[in-house]
């Protein structure tokens, strides 16, 4: 900084101004300061044209990987969507980050995201993991895709909490094969595959009938409400035990009964929003963990939804969501280690899976 033309012994950047003098020492502030700095996208594209010769064009968000290692630009392309309901899909290829930190690429996925979202209300979706997992046991490499869970969205603002919590999903998966008797590990991430399409938030809540390989298993209650409260009437069914009655399928069951519990602030249809303030509103003695059957063509098979945040929780609730376009609808689980047995036990002897890890044991512990 200059006055009357004679230098201060001061040094501006942006609207702060710090302590400094050509030819000593700078202070610890202004190194702090100095190092924010460099980790901004303006000085990675001022490195890369006057320390190495390159020339920057405009960088998508979607392209630029970890900082400026160009090197790692994966590839992306429109795809067809192997999903029911889903008409749009993209795919992430020539991926180089090795192993699961290739996850990383998805944060950088919300300009997409947001473009489809601004031209519609909602938007659900759904990732699909292509990978190259390797046995500890018999060293061989296997080939599988791992899925995340569905995701609702309404705002901008949702979007990067979203992605995060897909890495998460597939995070929890890869820790489940790893110790599982095959002791599968991630080695390569082949394939990112976005499926999506709108959203009405406006819809849902009514009876939708189970699928028969759903209900031969004699599993779930399924409600046949014709107002918006199946998930208040399928937590009513585990907690208040009303699944011990004659047909607790019946919506009499639940129009006078008193629970006990604090529904305030909980709309219906409920949301994931909803579900944590339901939650909330009853101190941690309950916890909701909604599950989802898998929309992939040909697939009899059940994935996490919702996880709960709350421990060791009085009452523990297990609801599946179905779906029929935009409609969705709340069914009690009332035997979960049964209704998922097939896809974790090849065997005859019972496995029990726990509420909080989904990790599988063959006694049943308590939480």
């Amino acid at each position: 900084m200059k006055r009357n033309g004679e230098e201060l012994k001061k040094l501006k950047i942006g609207d702060k101004t710090y302590n400094f003098e050509r030819g000593k020492p700078i202070s610890k502030r202004l190194i702090t300061k100095f190092n924010k700095i460099r980790q901004t996208m303006d000085y990675k594209k001022y490195e890369l044209k006057e320390k190495r010769g390159i020339r920057w064009v405009n960088l998508d968000k979607n392209k630029a990987l970890t900082g400026i290692q160009m090197r790692y630009k994966a590839t992306t392309t429109n795809e067809q969507s192997a999903f029911k309901g889903y008409v749009n899909s993209y795919a992430i290829t020539n991926i180089r980050v090795r192993g699961i930190k290739a996850l990383q690429y998805l944060k950088y996925q919300d300009l997409r995201l947001k473009e489809y979202l601004r031209k519609h209300n909602g938007m659900k979706v759904m990732l699909q993991v292509f990978a190259t997992l390797k046995s500890k046991k018999t060293n061989e490499d296997v080939r599988q895709v791992i899925k995340s869970r569905r995701y609702n969205i309404t705002n901008e603002g949702e979007i990067p909490n979203v992605l995060n919590q897909m890495a998460s999903d597939v995070e929890h998966q890869a820790e489940v094969m790893e110790v599982s008797e095959s002791g599968l590990v991630i080695t390569q991430i082949d394939k990112l595959k976005f499926n999506y399409d709108k959203y009405n938030p406006t819809r849902g809540g009514k009876f939708i009938p189970l699928p028969k390989w759903v209900s031969n298993k004699k599993t779930c209650i399924n409600i046949k409400n014709q107002d918006e409260k199946c998930f208040k009437y399928s937590v009513q069914c585990g907690i208040c035990k009303v699944y011990e009655k004659d047909h607790p399928e019946r919506v009499s069951h639940y129009k006078s009964l008193n629970d006990e519990l604090n529904w305030d602030n909980v709309n219906f249809p409920s949301s994931d929003v909803d579900i944590d303030t339901f939650e909330e509103n009853n101190g941690g003695k309950i916890a909701v963990n909604v599950y989802f059957l898998d929309p992939e063509e040909g697939k009899q098979s059940i994935l996490l939804y919702r996880q709960s945040k709350v421990s060791k929780a009085t009452h523990q609730v297990s609801l599946l969501k179905l779906e029929d376009g935009d409609d969705y609808h709340y069914v009690f689980i009332k035997d979960y280690d049964k209704i998922i047995g097939s896809q974790t036990n090849k065997m005859k002897a019972k496995k029990h899976h726990c509420f909080h890890c989904q990790h599988v044991f063959f006694n049943k512990r308590t939480s």
